[in-house]
């Protein structure tokens, strides 16, 4: 892989580390009054970065919204029925406007489509009612967390995801051959680990304080998932194992279901690694359904990271380094790879503050199709924690 982007431009790598100048910020107090006698917190970030990227035959600077995050607001409801059951709330909301660091791309002319640059997205994240009981478990009715979303990492930074792309995922490679034609493959479809983010379901989880911490969930359409972690400490290296199975073939004719595992170990002199595995079960493939009319190939991705954090280098915050390299196999097309890596940097500050910079690059080649350009980018920016 190159670092070509990371040198073509004197100018825009100036404006970008630009942003790294920190921020000042003031404690500010504000006071919600409710008509009952739950509690009630408002919290989020605001997340603005620049980017640079390259598509392989073009190149430009972006203003976008997002990079470890996108902007988001929330609010968090919490009272008690019993002195055994207490209830909670949960409204989670995207605040993107602008163009979405993870959904950007160029236009035939060569800058980022126009229609992107009016987005103001005030999209509902979660929305979800909880009753938890302290002996008998937790069960969520509504728009939360997935049971087979994988989170398991020993980075401790800002949340730079680590199954994918962070900031290029929108783009879409460009061929040697027609360098002014952009092809229908986006970065962020030649990636993955076949677990999920967060959707409507019913959700039990297992009581607090057990060695593992489990859950079950009812998802649309007859899906249903189940995963579970277990963590522990062996020699001073602490250890998390993480495992999610998804049945979709209820509502798939593609697919019987997906799954992964990950594996973080983390050590008290702040390196930690990660390492995932995900795969998808075909129809088409291994089974002998007759109404299977899917894919005839089944997917799989493989990613490793080693980071380290430490409190040494400045006295405003601790800091976080991450590297990251993953591939996969037969995600879009049977006989199709792909190579990605990353480099992520976060330096936490007072007031909520962190500055975040990253490089990242991808690559993707068929059986058929092997001229696909390298997709870049460099990312830095700054967020606002509320």
């Amino acid at each position: 892989m190159k670092f070509k982007t990371m040198l073509k431009s004197s100018v825009a790598t100036a404006a970008i580390l630009a942003v790294a100048v920190p921020v000042v910020s003031s404690q500010a107090q504000a006071g919600i009054a409710n008509g009952n006698d739950n509690a009630l917190t408002v919290s989020g970030h605001v997340n603005r970065s620049l980017i640079y990227a390259d598509d392989g035959s073009r190149e430009e600077l972006f203003h976008v919204d997002g990079g470890t995050a996108n902007s988001r607001m929330r609010f968090v409801v919490s009272g008690s029925l019993t002195e055994q059951v207490s209830v909670g709330a949960l409204h989670e909301m995207n605040m993107i406007t602008g163009v979405d660091a993870g959904a950007f791309d160029f236009d035939g002319a060569g800058t980022v489509d126009k229609d992107q640059r009016n987005i103001q997205d005030w999209a509902m994240r979660q929305s979800n009612v909880a009753f938890t009981h302290k002996a008998a478990g937790k069960l969520t009715i509504g728009k939360s967390t997935l049971v087979n979303n994988n989170g398991t990492s020993a980075w401790g930074g800002n949340n730079f995801g680590t199954g994918g792309l962070n900031h290029s995922g929108g783009m879409t490679f460009v061929r040697t051959s027609t360098p002014g034609t952009v092809s229908t493959v986006t970065a962020s479809s030649a990636f993955g680990m076949y677990d999920a983010g967060r959707g409507d379901q019913i959700r039990y989880d297992l009581p607090g304080g057990l060695p593992i911490s489990a859950g079950i969930a009812y998802e649309d359409m007859g899906v249903w998932t189940v995963g579970g972690s277990w963590g522990g400490s062996f020699s001073g290296i602490g250890v998390k194992l993480t495992y999610a199975h998804s049945n979709v073939s209820a509502n798939s004719t593609a697919l019987d279901y997906t799954q992964h595992i990950s594996m973080a170990l983390s050590h008290a002199s702040g390196l930690g690694l990660v390492a995932r595995w995900g795969e998808e079960s075909a129809k088409a493939v291994d089974s002998t359904d007759d109404q299977a009319t899917g894919q005839a190939f089944e997917g799989e991705g493989r990613m490793i990271g080693l980071s380290y954090q430490t409190k040494g280098i400045t006295s405003l915050g601790s800091s976080h380094f991450r590297v990251t390299y993953g591939e996969n196999d037969d995600t879009i097309a049977k006989g199709d790879s792909s190579e990605r890596m990353g480099i992520s940097y976060v330096q936490k500050m007072p007031a909520g503050t962190s500055m975040h910079i990253g490089y990242e690059e991808a690559e993707y080649a068929t059986t058929t199709i092997t001229d696909y350009q390298d997709i870049s980018s460099i990312i830095a920016g700054v967020m606002v924690a509320f």
